[in-house]
């Protein structure tokens, strides 16, 4: 049996950050996707000091909902995120498993579909449906999202977010990519009519083409963060409930809460300060985002009093 001082389950953001943080540990990282950055359902937008190439720039963000439209700064970047997560996967300096899927763990033990490995620590990077939260515990909500890109009329250099009640419990978008824009949606139930809607609308108002270059589908946690830590077990990322349960940003809290694993793993705090960092630094305003999401749920039949008394663009923080 194989023995390392870490294992890592998901090369993800998450997984990919703290594996580089734990360069000179005996590290294995293990992804169930052959190919680890191809077709991800991402808006790919990050704040403008994340270290990552920037495809453009944007300065503000277009909501579109019953009310009328409202122009409001957003300042940011969007990522080209395939390309980053592959600079980060060639630039590992660890043993790495692609195309391995992971079937449960257990304290210092892992089970695949290849082999059976031993640990001093496992870290849960697997994203949304996450098979090593099950040994740690908790129950996470969904928004199932899709995303498509298009070859754009013309450029756009703001993002677009578009509320309406079919879009139900969630949202359009369209942010900018260069020649290409990013089109999704985000929301429970049958999506195929809604994303039609919002495709014609776009193309209605010149932004859009026909042709499809991509398009994926995913989970985006929307329950705030639960339980993250069981033994020597740690959740990190979209596994661990790091999302903005209101806006449905990852990316960022992926990659610093990998770093933040890593400083527990390499003995610079304990278990009690690491918990008490986290909570310090996401739980408050995760919570805050939460109770907005949940306003938004409950007031859904008035669209324009949901999006104004919760939506970013009327409340900033």
């Amino acid at each position: 049996m194989e023995i390392y001082d870490v294992i890592i389950v998901g090369a993800g953001p998450a997984g990919l950050s703290c594996a580089i943080s734990l360069q000179g540990l005996k590290v294995l990282l293990i992804e169930k996707k052959r190919i680890p950055y191809e077709r991800i359902a991402c808006g790919e937008w990050v704040p403008l000091n994340f270290d990552a190439d920037t495809i453009v720039k944007t300065e503000s963000m277009r909501t579109i909902y019953p009310g009328g439209e409202v122009l409001s700064p957003f300042k940011g970047k969007i990522i080209d995120r395939n390309r980053w997560q592959k600079k980060m996967l060639e630039e590992l300096h660890c043993e790495i498993h692609l195309g391995e899927r992971v079937l449960g763990v257990k304290k210092n033990f892992v089970w695949t579909d290849r082999n059976e490995y031993k640990c001093d620590w496992i870290v849960g990077a697997d994203g949304p449906d996450s098979v090593v939260r099950k040994y740690v515990g908790g129950n996470m909500e969904f928004l199932p999202a899709l995303n498509i890109k298009f070859e754009t009329c013309q450029k756009i250099e703001e993002t677009i977010v578009y509320f309406c009640k079919d879009i139900f419990f969630g949202y359009g978008w369209c942010f900018p990519r260069g020649d290409m824009v990013n089109v999704g949606i985000g929301m429970i139930g049958d999506m195929r009519r809604p994303l039609n809607n919002w495709i014609e609308f776009l193309k209605n108002r010149g932004i859009i083409k026909d042709k499809i270059y991509q398009y994926a589908g995913g989970l985006i946690p929307i329950s705030g963060i639960q339980r993250i830590i069981k033994d020597n077990v740690i959740l990190i990322g979209d596994a661990g409930g790091f999302v903005d349960p209101l806006t449905g940003a990852g990316i960022i809290y992926a990659y610093d809460t990998g770093r933040y694993a890593s400083e527990l793993i390499k003995g610079n705090i304990d278990i009690f300060s690491f918990e008490k960092m986290i909570k310090k630094i996401y739980g408050n305003f995760l919570s805050r985002r939460l109770k907005r999401r949940k306003f938004m749920e409950e007031n859904w039949n008035d669209l324009v009093k949901a999006v104004e008394n919760s939506w970013i663009a009327f409340i900033r923080e």
